[in-house]
């Protein structure tokens, strides 16, 4: 369930692998409300009530998670923007200006020793900043992730496991259209084989 509601712009590193399951996080927040409306199941579906309370344990978390995540984005690109831009390398070491100079000028073009000493020294103390700042601001970014991750779990095991009546039937029905729809995501196969699983059984039932 990807939901990816990072701005377009440079971010922290991520690992992606299993976060695309969840993708832009956000939009599954309105999901905690669905869930609490929702009634829980009871009497012999004691598994289902836990997974249920599980999802909503993921969903405040995640909540949490993106406050936090937000907030330190905010502050990373706030203390990032004071490192500077990434130096470059001289120019004004070449022997006119570059967009006078032909390609084989260019390509066969080597800076000074110095020049080159220079930009190295330059370029070690700009990674050296960057590295620093992304180092203080990583927690909420990992924070966001095992949120994403945790989330992720919770809704995949609502859906594996086997609807213990019609209302848990609705409820996981309810989950995969808000967690697909509108998102440009077609439903993830393993998810609609349990879902399909559950609505034959029930069919059957009242056949």
């Amino acid at each position: 369930m990807a939901e990816n509601l990072m701005v377009q712009r440079q971010s922290m590193p991520a690992a992606p692998t299993r976060r695309a399951f969840i993708g832009a996080a956000s939009l599954a927040i309105p999901l905690a409300a669905v869930a609490a409306a929702s009634p829980l199941i009871s009497g012999p579906a004691r598994e289902w009530d836990r997974l249920v309370a599980e999802l909503h344990r993921g969903n405040a978390a995640l909540k949490v998670a993106e406050k936090v995540h937000n907030a330190t984005e905010t502050a990373y690109f706030a203390e990032r923007g004071m490192v500077g831009d990434r130096p470059k390398s001289q120019d004004a070491d070449y022997p006119r200006p570059i967009r006078d100079m032909t390609i084989g000028e260019l390509r066969n073009f080597t800076p000074s020793a110095e020049k080159q000493e220079q930009y190295a020294a330059a370029l070690a103390t700009w990674n050296a900043k960057s590295d620093a700042v992304r180092q203080r601001y990583q927690h909420g970014e990992d924070q966001w992730q095992d949120a994403v991750d945790a989330r992720e779990d919770a809704v995949r095991a609502i859906f594996a496991y086997p609807a213990p009546d019609r209302a848990a039937l609705l409820f996981k029905l309810d989950l995969a259209e808000r967690e697909y729809h509108g998102l440009g995501i077609d439903l993830d196969a393993a998810i609609a084989r349990q879902v399909f699983a559950d609505v034959r059984r029930f069919a059957r039932r009242e056949a």
